[in-house]
């Protein structure tokens, strides 16, 4: 290639010939010499991912195991018929620690909801406001599975340092599942039995 430098205006293109050249080779030089992202690099971060996600999903579940745990404990996994006479037992015994009249208790309409049988009691107590308000803190403990849902007072008679007190709690117990319903067995429809025939006399 031979360059012309007579005049200015030669040396002028020449250098811009000469420095689009260096560029193009430069361009080309990067393009080459930088590396593309491999595939085992896309793999190894694939599968960085894939084990951030196991051990989320691993630490998620057990949160869940705790709170089923932590939900277990406040459940029963009898039936009401048995449910009842503990519920009773245990609140007679807290009326009498606390020196609580223990007036009338009864079992309310149960319910069932989202797998769980709700089965309410009202009782209707008496006794010192201190000594009433301590037996409503004592019912609604992780022992006994009961929850307090409802606490009305009225004061006694004049003069008299005694409140009487409409108190609702409530049993959660485990709803068991139904039984699927056995489908009916098909019955074979009977096959016609077939009759030989008798030979005609002539």
């Amino acid at each position: 290639m031979r360059i012309n430098t007579s005049t200015p205006a030669d040396r002028l293109a020449n250098g811009l010939t000469l420095f689009a050249m260096l560029l193009i080779t430069a361009t080309v030089v990067v393009v080459f010499a930088v590396p593309k992202p491999s595939r085992q690099v896309a793999a190894t971060t694939r599968e960085r991912n894939i084990r951030d996600l196991k051990i989320e999903a691993k630490t998620l579940s057990e949160e869940v195991k705790k709170v089923d745990g932590a939900v277990d404990s406040l459940v029963w996994n009898e039936g009401p018929e048995s449910v009842s006479p503990k519920a009773l037992d245990f609140v007679t015994k807290v009326a009498e620690r606390n020196q609580v009249k223990l007036i009338s208790f009864r079992p309310q309409k149960s319910d069932v909801t989202e797998g769980l049988t709700v089965l309410p009691f009202l009782m209707n107590v008496e006794g010192k406001f201190e000594a009433v308000a301590q037996f409503a803190r004592d019912l609604e403990t992780f022992e006994n599975r009961l929850a307090v849902t409802q606490l009305s007072l009225a004061l006694g008679e004049q003069g008299s340092d005694k409140v009487a007190a409409s108190i609702g709690i409530t049993a959660y117990l485990n709803t068991p599942e139904a039984a699927p319903t056995p489908s009916p067995s098909a019955t074979p429809s009977p096959t016609p039995s077939s009759t030989p025939s008798t030979p005609t006399t002539p």
